[in-house]
């Protein structure tokens, strides 16, 4: 269940995302560039965000085949934030 809106800091959730999809078959040969603010937040569910992040990262881990590099970054958009 996910535990509401707040201010949460997209670096944070990136790196969790990432710890979680680790073990995943299709992650296996996978490298992870990771370019993004350590201080970027962004006002979303944290709960929410890290499932779709690591949704997100799957379907990256199959479009390299399960080995190569997939990089992600974030940047500041006022008033949003935009991932690449």
């Amino acid at each position: 269940m996910s535990g509401g809106v707040d201010s949460s800091v997209l670096a944070a959730l990136l790196y969790r995302a990432i710890a979680a999809t680790e073990a995943w078959p299709s992650m296996a040969g996978v490298e992870m560039v990771v370019d993004v603010d350590p201080a970027l937040s962004a006002l979303a569910d944290p709960e929410q965000l890290e499932r779709a992040l690591a949704i997100v990262l799957e379907n990256a881990g199959h479009a390299v085949a399960g080995r190569g590099t997939v990089r992600v970054e974030a940047r500041p958009d006022d008033p949003a934030v935009v991932l690449a």
